[in-house]
């Protein structure tokens, strides 16, 4: 319950605020009774060691809030807003996806609607 919430709504938040908000959501579940686990860490369910240490292999950062985000993106059934002004998550979702054949397009690409077609 707690990681489809923290899939869901928490990407855009700081690390802060996604501690707070997991502290917040684990202490209302208890406070109801619902059982859960003495530490509760969205993250190891969301994702295994080796996905992490994949996405890491593929350009994704070792630090625990990428991680969180590719948890997030690996999940999600919608496509996700990314916030990349390092370009890191750009060049990880690059790498990821080339055995996909991942089409990439601009807005205002002279050729962006044939992208799309050819994708489609």
């Amino acid at each position: 319950l707690i990681a489809c919430g923290f899939a869901a709504y928490v990407g855009v938040f700081t690390k802060e605020y996604r501690e707070a908000i997991v502290d917040a959501f684990s202490g209302f579940l208890r406070k109801n009774n619902v059982p859960l686990g003495d530490s509760v860490d969205p993250l190891s369910i969301l994702a295994t060691d080796a996905q992490m240490a994949s996405w890491n292999t593929q350009g994704l950062p070792s630090d625990r809030i990428s991680g969180e985000n590719g948890a997030i993106m690996t999940n999600s059934e919608r496509w996700c807003l990314i916030i990349d002004p390092q370009m890191q998550g750009i060049v990880w979702i690059r790498k990821k996806e080339e055995d996909n054949k991942l089409q990439i397009t601009r807005m205002g690409q002279k050729k962006m609607l044939q992208i799309f077609e050819q994708s489609i």
